[in-house]
């Protein structure tokens, strides 16, 4: 087997999973640490980079799918809503990832520009998750209020 064979059987879904993951997790992760810390991101092997920037950058997508699944098991045993219409796992992970990418790039900018200190943009990207778990909560709910506003993406 080549790589060109390996290559050509990835599928679509996995392609997009993956390159969501380094978009949105492993890239702003590297970029912070080596804002903030460049002597960390020279002397560390690549593991240990890999888990620190991981670390950083994971509670921006973690937090949000983690509403998006209480919400949706509250609405379904609670409110007798249809679970289909409040999406899977992939449509959080999606929603989720790309919102943390946006707003770790846009606060890594921001630290870049406006030279903030390491605890500056911590406390930037906490109440950057807090906004995304609050519209998260609250995409659920108008979800649930009312479906025919809202398209769910279903993969194959």
């Amino acid at each position: 087997m080549s790589y060109v064979d390996d290559f050509k059987k990835i599928d679509a879904n996995s392609a997009t999973s993956a390159a969501i993951f380094f978009f949105s997790m492993l890239g702003p992760g590297f970029l912070a640490v080596f804002l903030f810390s460049r002597v960390y991101f020279v002397n560390l092997d690549t593991l240990k980079i890999v888990l620190l920037s991981l670390s950083v950058s994971m509670p921006g997508v973690v937090l949000p799918i983690f509403v998006s699944h209480v919400c949706s098991v509250v609405l379904v045993k609670n409110h007798g809503r249809d679970p289909m219409i409040f999406g899977g796992v992939k449509e959080w992970y999606y929603r989720s990832a790309m919102t943390n990418a946006i707003n770790m790039y846009l606060l890594l900018f921001a630290s870049y520009v406006f030279n903030l200190s390491v605890q500056t943009f911590a406390w930037l990207y906490f109440l950057s998750i807090l906004v995304a778990v609050g519209f998260e909560f609250r995409y659920m709910l108008n979800k649930s209020i009312s479906p025919e506003k809202y398209t769910t993406v279903s993969a194959p």
